[in-house]
């Protein structure tokens, strides 16, 4: 695993120097900006729902787009309903799931074999026939790989709540020496490095994928030093 804030020093094969160094990224976009496989929802009125302005409740009186708004009370969702609900009148759903909501921000899952304690939920999670085929194109649905994309986009969305996501700067090095006015080269001193930005790419959800990018952006054939 990749170091945060170290950087890793490379040298072409003309000589060149080159530094790549890994961050977190606090400034990138929430990962539901996204093309997602999910639609997610949440109703407490403390955080922002994950999917943005596509998340309605009755603390603004306003019709959910899937969950009838009786069926929220003070931000919490009774999925025992919310399901039973969405498999009489929404064809279009293949899956839904409770969410809730830590004290940290981030969210957990529970499916429909869970213990009834998590029927009452802060929001859900779910994918229908259009979501599915956006993300997975005309392989046949399972329910193993609804359960792998659900627990994939929540851990995703976890890890930038969290502030986890990560950016890369590759920097060139750049070497400076002072002339005087006749055109000499001034003392030893007097000499200077510094590192020029060559690239620089925000959003990762992986360090080690950050890493990859910026190596990647390297000259060909350039050496890692130790």
């Amino acid at each position: 695993m990749i170091d945060i804030d170290t950087p890793v020093y490379f040298t072409a094969p003309d000589g060149q120097r080159y530094r790549v160094t890994v961050s977190y990224d606090s400034d990138t976009d929430s990962p539901r900006t996204w093309t997602n496989g999910t639609i997610m929802h949440t109703f407490d009125s403390s955080y922002n729902s994950p999917d943005g302005e596509r998340c309605q409740d009755r603390r603004h009186n306003q019709i959910h787009p899937l969950i009838p708004g009786d069926y929220v009370e003070g931000g919490t969702v009774d999925m025992r309903r919310a399901r039973r609900y969405v498999t009489l009148f929404d064809a279009d759903c293949i899956a839904i799931a409770g969410l809730h909501r830590g004290h940290d921000g981030t969210l957990s899952l529970s499916f429909a074999g869970d213990n009834s304690q998590y029927w009452e939920t802060d929001g859900y999670i779910m994918i229908t026939s259009d979501t599915w085929a956006e993300t997975m194109g005309e392989e046949t649905v399972s329910l193993d790989m609804v359960e792998q994309i659900m627990t994939q986009e929540v851990d995703v969305y976890n890890k930038w709540a969290s502030g986890e996501f990560t950016s890369v700067l590759v920097e060139r090095e750049q070497g400076w020496q002072a002339i005087d006015a006749g055109g000499v080269l001034g003392d030893e001193d007097r000499t200077m490095t510094t590192w020029e930005v060559e690239h620089a790419v925000g959003g990762f959800d992986d360090g080690d994928a950050a890493f990859e990018d910026g190596v990647a952006a390297l000259p060909d054939g350039s050496d890692r030093e130790e």
